[in-house]
């Protein structure tokens, strides 16, 4: 095969000339062709890679909007559970207990103070002397025993009386009634003694009045009552 020139002939195209056996303008066309599609891969990656970093784009702004709300959720709970409301709350109740416990206080030392100011008289000296004075007189009147009621009184003896018969052992109720606030004052002390003898109805009472006479608790008067 003889040689031939790279060069055209006259009057022959530039593009029809051939190197071993394609022309040039194969030659060209296929590489413009590759050079396109070239081109194309590269456009359609580089679409893809934009598409990819989109979607990541989009992926980490979604998270982070959901990492956000997870955030405030949180913190609306715990405002809810242990805010400065149920703070105040619990202050206020421990405010409220310590005033109640500062008003029983007040009222135990009010109690105290009226115990103070108001002995107990029932079982004061004076209080134990004048029952055991009214139940000594009380037992020798009901045994009909005049001359022993006359040790515990300071009533003349034709005023004295007692029950007719001895009936001390048939009493099957016997209550002294009295008010032992009435030993504060000066006046004589009234004081009643509630019994019943066995087999009656109903009650029946003696009424007495003391008074104390020379450091002594004395009977002044003696009557029955219904």
């Amino acid at each position: 095969m003889g040689k031939r020139s790279f060069r055209a002939g006259h009057g022959e195209p530039f593009e029809t000339f051939s190197i071993f056996g394609v022309s040039v303008k194969e030659w060209t066309q296929d590489e413009s062709n590759q050079k396109e599609k070239e081109a194309e891969n590269k456009t359609v990656a580089e679409k893809k890679g934009g598409s990819g970093k989109l979607i990541h784009f989009l992926a980490a702004m979604m998270a982070g909007i959901l990492f956000v709300m997870i955030l405030s959720f949180a913190a609306v709970r715990t405002d809810d559970s242990s805010g400065t409301v149920p703070q105040e709350t619990s202050a206020l109740t421990e405010a409220q207990t310590d005033i109640s416990t500062e008003t029983e206080t007040e009222k135990e030392a009010i109690s105290q103070e009226g115990t103070m100011a108001q002995p107990d008289y029932l079982n004061s000296p004076d209080g134990v002397a004048l029952q055991q004075t009214a139940q000594d007189f009380a037992k020798a009147y009901f045994q009909a025993d005049k001359e022993l009621a006359g040790e515990y009184a300071v009533i003349g003896e034709e005023n004295l009386e007692v029950w007719e018969k001895d009936v001390w052992d048939d009493l099957d109720h016997f209550v002294l009634k009295w008010n032992p606030q009435d030993l504060k004052e000066n006046s004589p002390v009234h004081v009643q003694y509630e019994f019943r003898i066995a087999g009656d109805d109903s009650y029946t009472y003696l009424g007495l009045e003391l008074m104390k006479i020379q450091e002594n608790w004395k009977v002044t008067d003696a009557y029955p009552e219904k």
